[in-house]
């Protein structure tokens, strides 16, 4: 077990004395002489108010000396640098001895180390630590700690164990997508792994000719996101660029992402991480990707790449969305549509116009493939639950999986934040500036009460969800009202396709089928809309809602 120094733990105690109100962290920075440089940096990287906000946080603090002795930066960069210091939560240093990294506001992680009783934060030493306040704590630490600034093209090019494997990606013309803003996880085959294939093989998937094998094959290497070895484990599979999920796990004293070792994990990059593999993957077969592999495809840029996009990160959507359009393009051969074909050719082409512009072109086209894929056949009831909805944007912490279709499920919310407004579908605008202008992210769903009208269930408010009861306040701003919901239980009816009042009034009898014996009505009835209007009528998702107590419990 490892534990702190004399030193760090007198300096604990003597840091927040038992009769002082603690502040803020953005409060005790200004008014602690030895944070002057640090109080400056976060005024001009725009940060103090979200270090004055709800929290949790922990921070870890340079002095002025620490900042004396580092690298100037400015601008974007000064942000990264500040948020490479903070982690979620409230953490004292009896807590963080105990952990072998910390995952920073940034997204790349800190390692933690004990040496000869002194903690350590990356290159850092911890010099005071537990200053307790109000929204978190602060740890003091005697250097700035800086991120890795190159991107995942750069540290490939600077590791001569991986010259095989850049030399792939630019053949296949991938290499401007992965020096982009990201983040991606990249499952790096070493030269020796490529060794392994046949060295004909090797030289014929070079060839300008074969780009679409090539192009699978890399795709395949490339998860959305920035995915350390833990989480990867913990999540158990991953859905690649090129539409296949890839297993994760842990056999014969290695991590293995497929059949493949994680020779070297979380190597850290400016737009995501590397982890090292000892054997190039293997894709799905060509007949099984240019039958399902399309929507596949798509599916998995725009469940990665929209939620970059409503957080305002389009230049990481742009980039997921162009790896996903060479795939398309290089994979699908006659299985894609002329025009789209074209579509997708001339935005690739187009390097003059902005990355929202191209952000745009991309989706148009992405919806466009999935609008004329041809319907699925009707399948009975009990099958209908294959259908997988499509998640554009994050659920709320605690929110159970959308579904499944044409079934009445019990399902149970926690407690959750909302921004309101009249008008049903009209306040949607309303909304989408509320959220824009108070720094929210959007969520799925969209919640909508209904009332009965006489001729069934009518929509009157539309509802955008906050990812978690921490962010924003309570209370009526303008023509929006932002309210607590507390827990509650449902009947829920999953609905897939166009809306309609038939299929709403046959969820609606569905549901009061099971009130009576088991469950009384406890609320207004409410549809959850799961889908943007860029997604193809036919793909979209609903779910009709009443909430309800057991009868045992009325």
């Amino acid at each position: 077990m490892r534990s702190l120094s004399f030193a760090i733990l007198s300096a604990a105690l003597l840091a927040s004395p038992t009769w002082a109100k603690p502040k803020t962290i953005a409060a005790t920075a200004q008014e602690t002489a030895a944070f002057r440089t640090l109080t400056a940096a976060l005024k001009q990287a725009g940060l103090v108010d979200a270090l004055a906000g709800d929290g949790p946080f922990t921070v870890f603090a340079p002095t002025d000396a620490a900042f004396a002795k580092a690298p100037k930066v400015g601008g974007d960069q000064l942000a990264s640098v500040l948020k490479y210091h903070v982690v979620a939560g409230r953490l004292p240093a009896s807590a963080i001895v105990s952990m072998k990294q910390l995952e920073t506001l940034q997204g790349q992680s800190l390692p933690v180390a004990l040496q000869n009783g002194q903690l350590r934060i990356g290159d850092a030493r911890v010099v005071q630590a537990n200053i307790a306040c109000s929204n978190g704590v602060i740890h003091v630490i005697d250097r700035v700690l800086v991120p890795e600034q190159r991107t995942i093209a750069e540290l490939a090019s600077k590791n001569e164990n991986l010259s095989t494997l850049l030399a792939a990606v630019v053949a296949a013309k991938l290499d401007k997508a992965l020096a982009s803003k990201g983040p991606f996880t990249v499952l790096a085959p070493t030269n020796a792994a490529f060794a392994k294939l046949p060295r004909a093989v090797l030289a014929d998937l070079l060839k300008p000719e074969n780009r679409d094998q090539l192009t699978a094959i890399l795709t395949y290497h490339v998860i959305p996101g920035r995915v350390t070895a833990a989480e990867a484990l913990l999540a158990k599979q991953a859905k690649t660029l090129q539409g296949a999920e890839l297993a994760f796990g842990y056999s014969d004293g290695a991590l293995r992402a497929g059949p493949a070792a994680i020779l070297l994990p979380d190597i850290a990059a400016s737009n995501g991480v590397i982890h090292v593999i000892d054997r190039v993957l293997l894709p799905p077969s060509a007949s099984e990707t240019k039958a399902d592999g399309i929507e596949a495809i798509i599916v998995a840029a725009i469940e990665s790449g929209a939620p970059q996009f409503n957080d305002g990160n389009v230049a990481a959507c742009t980039a997921i969305y162009e790896i996903a359009a060479r795939a398309i393009v290089t994979l699908a051969g006659d299985a894609l549509a002329p025009a789209a074909r074209r579509q997708f050719e001339a935005t690739l082409a187009d390097t003059a116009s902005d990355d929202r512009t191209r952000a745009w072109a991309f989706r148009r086209t992405f919806d466009s493939i999935l609008s004329a894929a041809p319907a699925p056949a009707p399948a009975p009831k009990k099958t209908s639950s294959n259908f997988k909805p499509l998640i554009e944007a994050p659920l709320p912490v605690g929110f159970p999986q959308p579904g499944p279709v044409g079934e009445v499920v019990v399902k149970t919310y926690p407690s959750y934040r909302m921004a309101r407004a009249k008008g049903g579908m009209f306040a949607f605008g309303t909304l989408f500036n509320h959220i824009k202008k108070n720094e929210i992210a959007m969520t799925a769903p969209v919640e909508m009460t209904m009332e009965e009208n006489g001729k069934g269930l009518a929509q009157t408010d539309m509802a955008f969800l906050y990812a978690n009861t921490k962010l924003g306040k309570a209370g009526e701003q303008g023509r929006v009202d932002v309210v607590d919901v507390k827990d509650a239980r449902v009947l829920s009816f999953g609905i897939r396709g166009p809306m309609s009042q038939s299929k709403i009034a046959d969820a609606k009898a569905a549901i009061e089928g099971r009130l009576g014996a088991e469950w009384k009505r406890a609320g207004d009835w409410r549809m959850m809309g799961y889908n943007s209007p860029m997604v193809p009528a036919k793909q979209r998702f609903w779910e009709i809602q009443l909430p309800v107590r057991a009868v045992s419990n009325s």
